[in-house]
């Protein structure tokens, strides 16, 4: 917690010194790199709670490989799986992917041309005003 911490205040000193543009003399594949291995990281480390494992701190993998150990212990525990949240945890998953997708079509915005079809053609055919209230909700909730 305290890394955690003390790296927040690092970050909020360079933004307040207006240090972003150090960022520039970094290649751009060290900074995909970076990026992508936090994020493989923390999706690792959220897996055992998302499948509502219980690993006993005395039954951890102890072998010092970092993101493997939790796959280790993932599974080697699985039979701990608690099936309420492993259902809870995919079909929230399942409808935040679902309103992300959602959100990227046109299913709601007004068309200029004449002949649109599918889902965009049905929801314009109500009035301008209310299909814009209907975008804006839509926007909100994605």
């Amino acid at each position: 917690i305290l890394l955690s911490f003390l790296t927040g205040l690092v970050i909020l000193a360079c933004s307040f010194l207006r240090l972003g543009f150090l960022i520039d003399f970094l290649s751009i594949p060290v900074n995909i790199g970076f990026t992508s291995a936090a994020s493989l990281t923390i999706a690792s480390s959220q897996v055992k709670s998302l499948l509502g494992l219980t690993i006993p701190s005395n039954k951890k993998s102890s072998l010092h490989l970092g993101v493997l150990d939790g796959w280790i212990d993932i599974v080697t525990h699985i039979t701990t799986c608690r099936w309420q949240d492993a259902t809870l945890g995919l079909v929230c998953c399942i409808i935040l992917l679902g309103l992300r997708s959602l959100n990227s079509k046109n299913w709601f915005k007004p068309s200029n041309k004449v002949q649109t079809q599918g889902c965009q053609a049905f929801w314009n055919k109500l009035p301008p005003s209310s299909l814009k209230i209907l975008s804006k909700v839509v926007w909100f909730i994605c």
